[in-house]
């Protein structure tokens, strides 16, 4: 059920960017699937399931940098929903 419904969502994203049609529902788009990647990885890590094998492991060390990346991701995000309020009320 989950999968079918990225499914449409991902073609619904493909065919906004092909049409290149400027559709602001796009920017709302892009940042829902990066806040529901951010919290996904934050509930990995929180979980401990990555850091249960020993230091140095290959999945430990890609779930922080992915939760690094997640956290820049995530400012340059709010930023992005800054800007948008902004022009919304006309600032």
């Amino acid at each position: 059920m989950l999968a079918d419904t990225v499914r449409i969502v991902a073609g619904e994203a493909a065919r906004m960017l092909e049409d290149r049609g400027g559709y602001p529902e796009f920017t709302s788009l892009l940042l829902a699937g990066r806040d529901l990647g951010r919290r996904f990885q934050e509930n990995f890590e929180r979980t401990g399931i990555a850091f249960k094998a020993a230091a140095g492991d290959e999945l430990g060390l890609l779930t922080r940098d992915l939760v690094k990346a997640g956290s820049i991701a995530g400012n340059v995000a709010a930023r992005k929903q800054v800007k948008m309020g902004e022009a919304l009320l006309g600032i």
